[in-house]
């Protein structure tokens, strides 16, 4: 097993294990130091950020075994590659708070936005629900992330680097999530971490009927045992219907987790809902966006 591969196994026991569809997060370590000079050693990443830019690959090590190793390394899952890091963790005034690095030739690639959305989704997964960000007001790139993620601007601020030498004047924001938990069984939990199910369908009771659109929902696969035991999505829109039949009828099935293959029947349905619940409560479907499993 490789270095990368333990570190891996080590993070998933750790639980300290984030995926999304183009990357794994997990807690750098003094070996990343070289890969991580490539954003900390380089003047236009560190421009407008708290620290100033590192010289040499020794500093970043020794920066990483200080405090680094808090942070998430984002490594590319098709090669392992190491392009970033961020975390979101509680800052002095006891608020959790997004921060991240990047290196240069993957801006504007998406992935800024995947890995901090993931790592809001982890948090959420722990029970966080308030969140800060702040960037200077030249950071356009920064700014573009942040909006997407979801953050609403707050008010103006600054910031001073960590040497003193440097102010920024600022943009505050915040982000609140609403989160639900779900229990999954283990052949959806998969199709859902593949992509291969965008739509979770449910009996509308009066749980289902807190969740709103933006809403995160943590999913936990019922098998305890599997590699990966949770996931987290957003919600995009509900679909409601009087039972399963209509719904059957009305939407697209393949975004249900079935096969173009596949004959859909909404008698699939009476394993988990008999037709006197779906009756008394209605039926919905869960559209959602893939944040990350862990």
């Amino acid at each position: 097993m490789t270095n990368l591969s333990k570190r891996i196994a080590q993070a998933k026991t750790d639980g300290k294990y984030i995926q999304t569809a183009r990357l794994f997060l997990i807690p750098l370590d003094v070996s990343d130091a070289e890969q991580a000079f490539k954003w900390c050693g380089d003047k236009e990443v560190t421009r407008f950020m708290n620290y100033t830019t590192y010289r040499n690959v020794e500093d970043v090590a020794k920066w990483i075994a200080e405090s680094g190793h808090n942070c998430f390394g984002f490594f590319l899952r098709e090669n392992g590659l190491l392009i970033g890091s961020g975390n979101v963790a509680v800052n002095k005034s006891g608020i959790h708070e997004l921060g991240y690095n990047l290196a240069r030739a993957y801006w504007g690639k998406g992935y800024c936005t995947q890995a901090s959305k993931a790592l809001l989704a982890y948090r959420a997964a722990q029970g966080v629900t308030d969140f800060k960000c702040e960037h200077a007001k030249q950071n356009l790139r920064s700014e573009r992330v942040i909006q997407k993620c979801g953050f609403v601007y707050r008010k103006d601020g600054s910031y001073t680097a960590f040497d003193g030498q440097r102010t920024f004047e600022s943009k505050e924001y915040t982000l609140h999530i609403n989160s639900h938990q779900m229990n999954v069984d283990k052949q959806w939990f998969d199709k859902i971490v593949s992509e291969h199910k965008t739509i979770e369908l449910r009996l509308y009771d009066e749980k289902r009927r807190k969740i709103r659109e933006n809403d995160y929902i943590i999913l936990n696969n019922l098998d305890t045992n599997a590699d990966l035991t949770k996931c987290v999505v957003q919600v995009k829109n509900m679909y409601k219907f009087a039972d399963f039949y209509q719904l059957y009828n009305n939407l697209d099935m393949t975004k249900c987790g079935y096969l173009q293959t596949d004959v859909p029947d909404s008698k699939d349905m009476l394993q988990y809902y008999s037709y006197e619940r779906q009756a008394e409560f209605g039926v919905v479907g869960i559209e959602f966006e893939l944040l990350c499993a862990m």
